[in-house]
């Protein structure tokens, strides 16, 4: 389930980093622990079993600890026992159930600085409270349909003959927003104050036409094939239900956008740029990806183009590799995982995903201490984790418009608190693993990410 932390290689003998002093950033009060984590009750509620372990950045264990899903609980590693050291490496690890099988993901930080933290669950969850029943009535004829609630997006079925179901929540929004295409044009409602079970029929006779065009420029570089969507929030923040008002493929610079004018107005928006790298004969290779969080849609975007170099995708001790970028890069990371032929074989999979500053360019992959695999044993029976035969699924190079560098990265998004404002803007380049293709595979940033630190896009 764990891994033990990374050890690094650091080419040439060089510095990891520069500013090995700066650990103040991150825990100016507690200068007792290299690391002092405070968990509330339920914090890991969803999971088996947690657990937290720490290695210097020459691999020795630092400290290791299964921690209370149900109660609250701590981590820390101490000066005093392990020494003062500006730098090392934190792996977090998760054990689910689903069935007969179970899942175990594993999140390592390489080279992050000392820090504390008190953790408390700011995303308080939505409570189900019945569902809205949803009948249509003078459909107009149309394509295809988008219905978005609070919570959950169909497109199927035949509006004029099929009921709807969707669920209603105790603290979000109890409404949908429908997008037809049709013969003559694009058509929107938006309908709120839904009732739970209770059955709603919506006409659609007096649908909304009237849209706001927009223009997204950008530089073409490599990609050859580009998306784009648009989406505002319910309420002027980034954390309240968001709804998908706009997407669409197109093959060059710049980018169209056509809003629904009289729907979720002037509220706060998310726009996603996706620029692909195809190659004849070949699925894409790479995609680029850049969000835009605004308080309007913006008229610019940027996309990082670049290339990774892989000399071995597959799990191993000693990981290297290189990349060329024509941006700044806050952060590189790299996830594994079993196949679904290793699942259904063994009853578990692993997932890991590393992140690591853009100075590190190799590093050792040390043995899970031998008390979690004791503890995974006898919770679980696995008794060997077999992640050598992992193989890669996607490597990424981040960067963000409210980070200086990778400890600020660590900081705000990983181990820190995070948070979304307006004109804040993400950038990642994400690198696919074929059979033919030595680089990486997923289709977007992000499925790997630690569940409780990932960004919220």
């Amino acid at each position: 389930m764990n891994y033990k932390l990374l050890c690094i290689l650091l080419a040439a003998g060089t510095l990891l980093f520069t500013a090995c002093n700066d650990e103040e950033s991150w825990n100016p009060s507690n200068r007792d622990n290299l690391i002092s984590l405070n968990y509330p009750e339920n914090f890991y509620a969803a999971f088996k079993n947690v657990y937290h372990y720490a290695n210097s950045m020459d691999g020795k264990l630092l400290a290791s600890k299964e921690l209370s899903v149900s109660g609250n609980d701590f981590f820390e590693v101490s000066r005093a026992e392990n020494g003062a050291y500006n730098r090392f490496d934190l792996t977090r690890a998760y054990i689910q159930e689903s069935g007969n099988k179970k899942y175990i993901s594993l999140s390592t930080y390489i080279g992050i600085l000392p820090f504390s933290k008190d953790y408390d669950l700011t995303y308080q969850p939505s409570i189900p409270i019945g569902p809205a029943i949803v009948k249509f009535t003078n459909v107009p004829p149309y394509t295809s349909f988008i219905i978005s609630s609070a919570k959950s997006t169909t497109n199927y079925g035949d509006l004029n003959t099929r009921t709807y179901y969707f669920n209603l929540y105790d603290n979000l929004p109890r409404c949908i927003f429908i997008t037809l295409n049709t013969p003559s044009g694009s058509l929107y409602k938006f309908v709120d104050n839904l009732v739970p079970d209770q059955t709603t029929t919506i006409s659609l006779a007096d649908m909304n036409n009237i849209y706001t065009s927009g223009t997204v420029n950008f530089d073409k570089k490599s990609f050859n094939s580009f998306h784009i969507e648009f989406g505002r929030y319910y309420t002027n923040d980034f954390t309240s239900p968001h709804f998908y008002l706009f997407d669409t493929e197109f093959a060059a610079p710049p980018a169209s956008l056509s809003i629904p004018s009289l729907f979720l107005a002037n509220k706060y928006s998310r726009t996603e740029l996706t620029g692909f790298h195809n190659e004849p004969g070949y699925p894409a290779d790479k995609e680029s990806i850049c969000l835009v969080y605004s308080s309007t849609p913006p008229v610019h975007a940027s996309l990082m183009d670049g290339e990774l170099y892989l000399p071995d995708k597959y799990f191993y001790n000693n990981f290297k590799y290189d990349f060329s970028s024509d941006q700044i890069v806050h952060l590189v990371s790299f996830s594994w995982s079993h196949s679904s032929d290793f699942l259904n074989a063994n009853g578990f999979r692993v997932s890991w995903t590393v992140y690591v500053s853009p100075s590190i360019r190799e590093f050792y992959i040390p043995a899970i201490p031998e008390s979690i695999l004791k503890s995974i044993e006898d919770h679980h029976g696995i008794s060997d984790l077999y992640i050598e035969g992992m193989r890669m699924g996607n490597s990424v190079l981040s960067w963000s418009s409210r980070t200086n560098d990778f400890d600020d990265y660590m900081e705000r998004y990983f181990l820190g608190s995070g948070g979304t404002a307006p004109n804040d803007e993400f950038r990642h380049l994400v690198f696919y693993n074929t059979d033919t293709k030595n680089n990486s595979s997923v289709s977007s940033p992000g499925t790997g990410y630690d569940p409780h630190e990932k960004i919220r896009w």
